[in-house]
């Protein structure tokens, strides 16, 4: 009989919301309760929902331009990395909400532009839509062409959110200082040049 790898589908994104969760918990718990320990978990889960993002990302194009055993797994459990980033993410929120409601600083509540609470609320609401749609059943329901289209839209613009957070200036300004601006675009233009392979084979 195989050996199952026991780190594997749901397990995947129930470690990442017990781990994540209670380490943002006891942070909390032990830190002082002010905007500065607040900001420090706020940026902590970002980065988490960003290492949790880029396997998803970039997992068929790496593993179609050179195949290994670890590339192979992210993409047997890319759905369910997907998820975890989904949790991660959600806890990224309650880390926004707990800010908003202990700083109490409208103005610098207002000081966001329109365009920052439409981004994030349109990202918030494809990030739920694929972690829905993230199962054989809503793939059926919705047709391979729709739900490719959707998760297609959805990816990039996480994608897009993400990189403009961390600021692509940055790069030209303090590159010794941008390692997630740079996997980034790292992470595009694995995806890109994996586009324009399948697409010129498509057209010999």
């Amino acid at each position: 009989m195989k050996n199952r790898n026991w780190f594997s589908g749901a397990v995947i994104p129930l470690t990442v919301l017990v781990l994540e969760g209670g380490a943002l918990l006891l942070w909390l718990y032990l830190s002082e309760w002010n905007e500065l320990t607040l900001r420090q978990a706020l940026r902590g889960t970002a980065r988490i929902s960003l290492l949790l993002f880029l396997p998803v990302f970039i997992a068929g194009p790496w593993r179609r331009r050179q195949a290994n055993s670890l590339n192979g797994w992210l993409l047997k459990e890319r759905r369910y990395l997907g998820l975890s980033f989904a949790v991660s993410h959600g806890i990224h929120l309650c880390t926004i909400l707990l800010i908003t409601a202990s700083i109490y600083d409208w103005d610098l509540l207002k000081a966001n532009t329109l365009v920052t609470y439409i981004g994030g609320g349109l990202t918030y609401l494809f990030i739920l839509l694929l972690a829905l749609t993230s199962n054989n059943a809503a793939y059926r329901s919705l047709g391979s062409r729709n739900w490719k289209i959707l998760h297609s839209i959805g990816i990039y613009l996480i994608f897009l959110i993400f990189l403009v957070s961390y600021g692509p200036k940055a790069i030209l300004k303090a590159p010794w200082k941008s390692g997630p601006e740079i996997v980034l675009l790292a992470a595009l233009a694995l995806r890109l040049a994996d586009a324009w392979r399948r697409r010129k084979r498509a057209d010999a």
